[in-house]
């Protein structure tokens, strides 16, 4: 065969045009190497001359992204606000990076392959695992050094922390004075006016009209992102593993090793070769396509779907799936080692970008919430005209529907069980209530219950309750401390005061620093 191809090539025409070939099929080949490790490459932000790469970034918020899917699920965060945050944090640990070094801390080698040998990722039977090891190598996309610089820059950076927290101190006075502020008790009156009573509350007796078409639509347009439903995906994916080529082929456990290598080999080479279709190396290997029904980009994160195989839970596989290659460009994902016997490639199956529901899908939404903003502006109206008259007690005579409590002591912790078993209500247990009410400012004289004086009256709006107007009677000192629990008390402050310091170092080091960021990192991902 060489020697005819030899043969061929003697006319100087066919060798231009091999040449040429050559020449094309290289250039193409060098720009597909080039143009992936220029993007992976491509940085999102310089910290100090010192760039983060986008791999970094998109490693970090798949791995931060799946760590908040709930959040996300019930809309308490948003992708765009991780997407900063995720930023802001790499940010900071290459300040401290740098401020680490720049205060001579430093790991010798022998140190950091001692802390590599000793990770429980790679451990195996109680011993260190060269597969598992270049097993995680491969499926985060790094090399030995990679791994080596990520680590040192981890521990130094948790090495410069526990200096700030190791190294501070309290005095007795601070101790006391934190006492008294933590462990301190309040007297307070509550007028508690319920969102469901809102039009039997109001002076005026008049219901709350109906929304309009205009106001529902205002509702609408101002609350878009209320109503967006995330993007969706079907994963098509091939599995090989020893096991199945035991069972299928009936192989010994050696020959099946042996077999595993071989066509693993092969699906990197087809999957690399045809980026756009899993079909050549199904086909070619002998594997069969399997595919996942509708994955929400949003809620995926989160372990234990429904209908969804176990395999899909691996971090490595949900990384991969969620990557700008795979999820936006539409090719084949790299060879995904879930065990040291078991590889997997995927690539999208099917894709819906997300989209706004229309008006008419949430029209009966947009009614719901148009009526708890009245009720909500009503009820606040409402209790502006009780505070001005100072007297709590007085608008429950008129109007029951409303509920007083005349005497209640409250805790950072909560209310004083023996007022809760008497009230029977344990909604005043909110965090939003109690840290109000030991937000409050105490006027020079503290009113008693039936001063009509307003000004230790405050309103606080608990969502999905009322309001409470809540007048401060009187503030109870802590009790004075004893041995058992000043000391937990002591290294709880001194763990406070350690973050203060530790934060305003940080913030004088972003102050300094020289930071430039990439306009588009947030669409990179």
């Amino acid at each position: 065969m060489l020697q005819k191809i030899r043969d061929k090539t003697q006319n100087w025409i066919s060798i231009l045009i091999i040449g040429f070939l050559i020449l094309m099929f290289g250039m193409w080949g060098i720009s597909y190497y080039l143009s992936g490790s220029s993007v992976n490459q491509q940085s999102v932000v310089q910290v100090n001359g010192q760039s983060i790469p986008l791999r970094q970034y998109q490693t970090v918020y798949n791995y931060e992204r799946q760590a908040a899917s709930q959040e996300i699920t019930n809309g308490s965060l948003t992708v765009n606000t991780l997407k900063k945050a995720v930023l802001s944090s790499l940010i900071q640990d290459q300040l401290l990076y740098q401020g680490a070094m720049d205060a001579g801390l430093g790991m010798s080698a022998q140190a950091l392959d001692s802390y590599i040998a000793s990770m429980p990722i790679f451990q195996a039977k109680g011993q260190f695992s060269q597969a598992l090891y270049q097993s995680y190598l491969q499926n985060q996309g790094i090399d030995t050094q990679g791994l080596r610089d990520r680590l040192k820059q981890s521990l130094l950076i948790n090495q410069w922390r526990l200096g700030f927290s190791e190294s501070n101190f309290i005095l007795p006075h601070e101790l006391g004075n934190y006492n008294n502020l933590l462990n301190q008790t309040r007297s307070v009156q509550i007028l508690l006016l319920p969102f469901s009573n809102s039009n039997s509350l109001s002076t005026n007796q008049n219901k709350i009209p109906s929304p309009t078409a205009q106001e529902l639509q205002a509702y609408y347009q101002t609350h878009q992102e209320d109503f967006r439903l995330p993007e969706k995906f079907k994963l098509n994916y091939l599995i090989l593993s020893v096991k199945d080529l035991e069972k299928n082929l009936k192989l010994s456990d050696q020959a099946a090793q042996e077999k595993y290598a071989d066509l693993g080999n092969q699906l990197a080479n087809l999957t690399f070769e045809n980026p756009q279709s899993l079909d050549p190396a199904a086909s070619q290997l002998g594997l069969v396509i399997q595919h996942t029904d509708w994955i929400s980009g949003d809620w995926a994160r989160q372990h234990n779907l429904k209908n969804l195989p176990s395999i899909l839970n691996n971090p490595a596989v949900l990384q991969a799936a969620l990557s700008n290659d795979v999820l936006h460009n539409g090719q084949n994902s790299d060879p995904i080692n879930l065990s040291p016997d078991t590889v997997m490639v995927l690539r999208i199956g099917a894709y819906e970008p997300s989209a706004v529901q229309p008006f008419a899908q949430v029209k009966n939404l947009c009614i719901d919430g148009v009526m708890q903003e009245k009720k909500i502006r009503n009820i606040q109206n409402l209790a502006d005209q009780i505070k001005q008259s100072g007297n709590l007690e007085k608008y429950n005579q008129t109007h029951p529907q409303s509920q007083f409590f005349k005497s209640l002591t409250a805790a950072r912790s909560g209310f004083d069980k023996n007022n809760l078993n008497k009230i029977n209500l344990t909604n005043l247990n909110n965090p939003i209530l109690l840290n109000s009410i030991f937000n409050m400012r105490v006027s020079n004289s503290l009113t008693n219950s039936n001063s009509s004086n307003n000004s230790n009256i405050q309103e606080i709006l608990i969502p999905n309750l009322g309001y409470a107007l809540v007048q401060l009677i009187k503030i109870n000192p802590a009790p004075d401390l004893n041995l058992k629990t000043a000391v937990p008390m002591a290294q709880d402050l001194r763990s406070n005061l350690a973050s203060l310091d530790y934060l305003e170092y940080l913030q004088g080091l972003e102050a300094s620093a020289k930071i430039i960021t990439n306009p588009n990192a947030a669409n990179l991902l």
